[in-house]
């Protein structure tokens, strides 16, 4: 199993894109703050 990890360090960035990233790459659990 794959993990990612996703977090913000501004308010300007997304979330969004980069769990799309994890999700293309195979992440199959993907954590975020």
């Amino acid at each position: 199993m794959k993990y990612g990890y996703a977090r913000v360090s501004t308010i300007d960035q997304k979330l969004e894109s980069q769990i799309e990233q994890l999700k293309n790459a195979g992440a199959e659990e993907i954590f975020q703050e």
